[in-house]
């Protein structure tokens, strides 16, 4: 006669379930029961599981009192996760005996299991970026480049799937956001004053000569440029090397060249060229192809959290050179900064000269930048919680500068806590929160922002404090200003809640408003997702968002 087993599976969402199973079964028996059992559930949390991964523990839980038998269960895996599950030869009456049961007699885990709880025992925060990591990895996963790099880019069609299958975003979030190595080399190529030596200018203009001939095939081409682009950098490219596409597989595939750290373990620069510009498709987006590839390889899976991945992309085709940055932050964001036609040489011939000098000077620099910021994460301690890949490494795009932020959370539209990737298609600020001097604040990123006009309403009591308002390289402004975890927003009141609140919201609001008309200054987004209610007793009333 076969016996009922209560079993538990204390994922995020916990399952309670009865196997049936004969006694002189094999665990094993049990285990599969258990696993076909499971998946019949549609989640994520059971989805995925496979056979191999299931742990079972002997165990007798009282299923009561209800209300606390998950954290009952959990509170005994975390004791004894360390256990030896069970065995796959022992039968199950062996180990159950045949007696009927109303207590909880399987307790059923895996890894991931183990990794929650003590994502249960962590703070909110922590808890947040663990989620983040989790979506990073899948993303990885799910948002792989299918294709060799070079069929990327061979058609329409194959480039839409690199494009948007992949979450390739360009020219849309400035990259010098997230890397100050980047950042910098945006800095220099923006700087018409950028000195250079003779040498270097004698390399730009070998470079000219030869990038200006023409040449049978893309072979040939690179056999000709690649000394010159050597000395110009300052470090020999790996040309025509074969990169592997995943550590524990066989699949390779080739840049035309590729400039990496001292152990051959991260990618600093990749390039590709065509002899032609039009021809065997975009070279610039190569390099991202290439970038993708790189980035799924799985040997960087304990690097993802630290590490976003900062990289140099130079485009040649034929007389043509193109030179973006860009980054990996669940989706590849790139920065286009220069593209110069040398067949337009003639009358400007200096003048051209020079900026080539320039534009591989400041590649060079940011090579050896690029160098001491993955020596940087190599030497870091691994956490699970770690999400610095999303964090703002900018730099003063004037002499004042920047204040010194602890980062934290990244924040949605409405000043919330992120738990997944950030959609930066649809973003056109970036907001963390953080902390200055041990104290709270929001940093928020954004193209415009009239400090003016926070400053007055905060001097009055109507916007948090205002710390800092400057710009940064990527034509930001960085504005750092006070938290409140507490406030709550307009939006969110509602029925009677609603209703008591409003006057005071509007008599205040109109206070505020009255401050601005003053200075001849007009609050453009004046929604009940910028107005803030803080206090819990003496209401105050305060306006966010002075894009």
């Amino acid at each position: 006669m076969p016996v009922t087993l209560l079993c538990a599976y204390p994922a995020e969402i916990p399952i309670f379930f009865d196997v049936e199973v004969e006694p002189s079964k094999h665990i094993s028996t049990l285990r599969e029961a258990i696993y076909a059992k499971l998946k019949l559930y549609e989640s994520e949390s059971y989805g995925g599981l496979k056979l191999k991964d299931l742990k079972l523990l002997n165990v007798a839980i009282p299923t009561r009192p209800k209300d606390t038998r998950v954290n009952r269960i959990r509170n005994y895996l975390h004791v004894h996760s360390s256990d030896a599950p069970l065995q796959n030869i022992r039968t199950v009456d062996a180990v159950f005996g045949t007696e009927q049961s109303s207590d909880v007699r399987v307790l059923v885990f895996t890894s991931e299991i183990i990794e929650l709880l003590d994502v249960l025992a962590e703070p909110e925060t922590a808890s947040h970026k663990r989620k983040i990591r989790k979506n990073l990895k899948e993303t990885v996963k799910r948002k792989g480049l299918s294709r060799s790099p070079s069929d990327a880019i061979k058609s329409s069609s194959s480039v839409q799937e690199l494009i948007t299958g992949c979450q390739v975003h360009i020219n849309h979030v400035p990259v010098a956001l997230f890397n100050s190595a980047l950042a910098k080399l945006q800095q220099c190529l923006d700087d018409p004053n950028f000195l250079v030596t003779d040498a270097e200018v004698k390399w730009a203009a070998d470079y000219i000569r030869l990038a200006t001939s023409f040449y049978p095939d893309e072979s040939a081409r690179n056999d000709a440029i690649k000394s010159t682009i050597n000395s110009a950098l300052g470090s020999d490219g790996k040309w025509e090397t074969r990169l592997e596409q995943k550590a524990d597989s066989s699949s390779y595939f080739t840049p035309d060249a590729f400039w990496d750290t001292e152990h051959d373990k991260f990618i600093l620069m990749l390039l590709e060229a065509k002899n032609v510009p039009g021809l065997w498709g975009d070279p610039k987006l190569q390099c991202v192809a290439d970038l993708l590839k790189v980035v799924s390889n799985s040997k960087y899976d304990t690097y993802r959290g630290a590490c976003n991945f900062p990289v140099v992309l130079i485009g040649i085709a034929g007389c043509r050179l193109q030179v973006s940055m860009a980054v990996y932050v669940g989706a590849v964001l790139v920065s286009d900064l220069v593209e110069i036609d040398l067949s337009r040489f003639g009358f400007h011939a200096s003048d051209v000269t020079i900026r080539v000098a320039q534009i591989f000077k400041a590649l060079s620099n940011c090579r050896k930048d690029l160098q001491k910021y993955y020596a940087d994460i190599e030497r870091r301690a691994k956490s699970a919680t770690d999400i610095t890949f999303l964090y703002p490494q900018p730099i003063s795009a004037t002499e004042t500068p920047l204040p010194k932020i602890i980062y934290d959370q990244f924040l949605d539209h409405d000043g919330k806590p992120l738990d997944k990737l950030p959609d930066f298609e649809n973003r056109t600020t970036a907001m963390y929160t953080g902390a200055l001097d041990g104290k709270q604040v929001v940093v928020k990123f954004t193209r415009r922002y009239n400090a003016k006009a926070h400053q007055i309403l905060a001097d009055a009591g109507f916007a948090p404090q205002l710390h800092f308002c400057g710009l940064i390289v990527g034509n930001l402004y960085m504005v750092v200003m006070d938290y409140m975890p507490e406030a709550k927003c307009l939006a969110d009141y509602e029925g009677d809640d609603s209703i008591g609140i409003l006057p005071l919201a509007i008599e205040k609001v109109g206070v505020a408003v009255a401050l601005l008309h003053a200075q001849n200054i007009v609050f453009a987004d004046l929604r009940c997702g910028n107005i803030m209610v803080c206090g819990e007793h003496d209401k105050s009333v305060k306006l966010v968002d002075f894009d």
